[in-house]
């Protein structure tokens, strides 16, 4: 039997996400967010935030989105016309409500899925082909019109998706006409809440048998970093809600979503090479980090953290490339095979140490490091990095802050390895 070609599968790919994408009304759930279109601010940009309304239910696992911007200069025009979606059909289903333009007191319909496209969101087709972006292009968009659009998404993630987590964020040091961020659920979750800023507390409801919490503010002025902000430090207002009860109920399912093979044939292979070259323990692991760094392509693939079990190292191996869960994995397993105790653990390459005053979530992740013990030492080291050099404190990946274990028997995060005070990074 001859496999479908990648064109081939590449064509059905598309045809399945498009199947998943809809028009139809707003959930009967939704609570509407009316708002002012005269709203102006003290600071004009190319774009006026008009709405930000993000409601969500977490019985059932769907989130409605609703924003409106005042498009100031033909910069924004040039922007914003193009309309994206970036979702995954595999695990989403797209209801639109609309896409609208305002223009005095004008309004033109934009919602026409029939001129709709849909691309792979990994434009050098590196990762999996049901990560997809819907483009719409608007016509007839100018400066000074409002662009407004109203969608539902129902998701069913592959990584606990019996729990409810979201993280809500405003623009960076931007004023909003109105913000909205709600969610409802049974009063049996027993799900958390906390914000970047302490008067940021929900109004708490309760409606047949559901709680409702609502955070709300008209003529928002915007958060003005601070000098000299550590880049860590998230400087934008956020709010974050979970219901998951503990970082080690993160762990066990990255642990559980992603099994090991230790008797892969081709990491053998590879460690059983290096362990002929090379005389003692500290020279194999530099020579196994330096392999897996250099001679292999990282392909920085979007939602690569998602539950999804990683490419097999032996076909890692042979394609010399994979993304950075896929690598990382590669790297841990030769370590282990090389007899050197190693473990993954998951990091944010943004939030770093604030993931510490998060509530736990598995979102909250978006990198993969290898921990590993050599020499009565531990280190953490990122396989993704290209021509790190040196000797293997040089190698070390520093400055991550705290990080999750995934091995399954985690229950907390754990701080970075302090740097030997002896070597290149500690003097």
């Amino acid at each position: 039997m001859v496999a479908d070609s990648p064109a081939t599968q590449h064509g059905e790919s598309l045809i399945a996400a498009k199947d998943r994408i809809r028009m139809g009304p707003i959930p009967g759930w939704v609570v509407p967010c009316p708002f002012g279109i005269d709203f102006k601010p003290d600071r004009i940009g190319p774009v006026t935030y008009l709405l930000f309304d993000r409601q969500i239910h977490a019985g059932l696992c769907q989130t409605h989105f609703h924003a409106a911007l005042r498009l100031e200069t033909m910069q924004a025009v040039q922007r914003e016309s193009p309309w994206r979606l970036d979702f995954e059909p595999s695990q989403q289903q797209i209801t639109l409500h609309w896409i609208r333009t305002r223009r005095g007191g004008a309004q033109f319909d934009h919602s026409n899925l029939s001129s709709a496209r849909l691309a792979d969101r990994q434009a050098d087709g590196s990762g999996p082909q049901d990560r997809m972006t819907l483009l719409l292009m608007l016509e007839d968009v100018r400066p000074g019109d409002i662009l407004e659009w109203c969608y539902t998404v129902e998701s069913q993630p592959l990584l606990l998706p019996e729990h409810c987590a979201a993280f809500f964020t405003l623009p960076p040091g931007a004023p909003v006409g109105k913000f909205h961020f709600s969610l409802r659920f049974d009063p049996v979750r027993q799900m958390k809440w906390k914000s970047s800023v302490p008067e940021w507390s929900p109004v708490e409801t309760t409606d047949n048998g559901e709680i409702s919490w609502v955070w709300s503010r008209d003529s928002y002025p915007g958060l003005q970093p601070e000098q000299n902000v550590p880049d860590w430090f998230v400087a934008y207002p956020w709010i974050q809600v979970s219901d998951c009860p503990d970082w080690g109920t993160i762990a066990a399912a990255f642990a559980e979503a992603w099994p090991e093979d230790d008797e892969d044939a081709a990491a053998g292979k590879i460690a059983g090479e290096i362990a002929a070259s090379h005389g003692n323990i500290l020279q194999r692991v530099e020579r196994a980090i330096q392999l897996v760094q250099d001679e292999y392509r990282h392909l920085a693939a979007d939602g690569e953290l998602d539950g999804r079990p990683p490419v097999p190292p032996g076909v890692v191996a042979r394609r010399r490339y994979g993304d950075g869960k896929d690598l990382s994995f590669l790297l841990s397993l030769l370590l282990k095979r090389l007899g050197v105790p190693a473990r993954l653990v998951l990091v944010n390459t943004n939030l770093r140490q604030s993931v510490a005053g998060l509530l736990p979530a598995p979102g909250v992740f978006n990198h993969l490091l290898v921990e590993y013990q050599a020499g009565g030492e531990t280190h953490w080291v990122d396989a993704t990095l290209k021509r790190n050099g040196g000797s293997l404190p040089d190698l070390d990946a520093g400055g991550y802050g705290a990080g999750l274990p995934v091995d399954g028997l985690s229950s907390c995060l754990v701080q970075p390895p302090a740097p030997d005070p002896s070597g290149p990074r500690g003097r």
